[in-house]
């Protein structure tokens, strides 16, 4: 994660003196980015060359331009004198990890918990954001909730979704988007398993028993 005018370290190796490194705007799920065919001659929001702060033999260390944009995605790259570029480092993408709980009723709270679902990872906040539930044919699309505090960072690392109030029984595969256009695809061992709601309780009147209530 990066913003602009923050210093970002890469790590890597075969860094030499005098190397360039440049960024250019992408998707939030790009395929096969290219780096530009040119180093740019001036700074953008779409494309620039970063300065280069300190150069290791394992590390670079570059500063960010005033020019990008905070919470975009972009694609760097790495280029030693006389050679190529290097493969690409995404900054600033999504990237949702797990989802908790894992377990749901068809239209009961689990184990006492709110009736909701949350995504786990890194760059996840966005007014678009959604999570997709599939299942077969099945899909919910569930918007994302803001905890309406601006003091906090919460939402970068954690997506909060309201289940839908009926869920047809069955298991779940997981998608989540930022831009509510470029839906990333969850591990697949993070689904989320919807139960039939369990069978209600047995009540019984206890002042028929000797008891007071």
């Amino acid at each position: 994660r990066a913003a602009p005018d923050d210093l970002l370290l890469i790590p890597g190796y075969g860094f030499k003196a005098g190397a360039v490194a440049v960024y250019k705007q992408v998707s939030d799920k790009p395929v096969n980015p290219q780096p530009p065919a040119n180093i740019p001659v001036s700074n953008t929001a779409q494309e620039g060359e970063l300065y280069v702060a300190q150069i290791t033999v394992d590390a670079v260390t570059v500063l960010f331009p005033e020019a990008i944009k905070a919470q975009q995605t972009y694609a760097l790259w790495i280029k030693n004198k006389n050679s190529g570029w290097s493969e690409t480092v995404l900054i600033n993408d999504p990237r949702p990890l797990w989802i908790t709980p894992d377990i749901a009723y068809a239209t009961k709270p689990f184990a006492s918990l709110a009736r909701e679902i949350k995504v786990v990872g890194r760059n996840l906040d966005s007014v678009a954001a959604k999570i997709r539930l599939s299942s077969g044919k099945i899909n919910y699309d569930l918007t994302v909730i803001d905890d309406g505090n601006p003091a906090t960072a919460i939402e970068q690392y954690a997506a909060k979704a309201a289940l839908p109030s009926n869920l047809n029984p069955g298991i779940y595969s997981i998608q989540f988007t930022r831009d509510g256009t470029n839906w990333i695809d969850l591990p697949k061992t993070a689904t989320l398993t919807v139960l039939a709601d369990p069978p209600p309780q047995k009540k019984f009147d206890i002042s028929k028993n000797g008891c007071s209530p």
